[in-house]
């Protein structure tokens, strides 16, 4: 009797104490959007971080790009200044 009900117990102690473990994520990385050519947004996963304009530059191509948070160029990713080159 005793370990019918210790058994679903135990299962709930240690799906409580499991539900508490995570692993640690990057929170840094941002996705965000680049305007290739007008009206052109390509999405990108950036790790953009500091004062300066978060900038791209994808690989194969000489032209750089600011990172935005939205597919308009009100809202600028900050950075660190340094170019980032991405592989398409």
């Amino acid at each position: 009797m005793k370990s019918k009900f210790l058994i679903p117990v135990l299962a709930m102690i240690f799906a409580t104490g499991m539900s508490f473990t995570t692993t640690n994520t990057n929170e840094a990385a941002i996705s965000g959007y680049v305007e290739k050519t007008p009206g052109n947004w390509v999405p990108v996963q950036v790790d953009c971080q500091g004062p300066n304009d978060c900038l791209v530059r994808f690989l194969g191509e000489n032209e750089i790009h600011q990172v935005f948070a939205t597919m308009n160029t009100t809202q600028p990713i900050k950075g660190s200044g340094d170019i980032i080159v991405l592989n398409p």
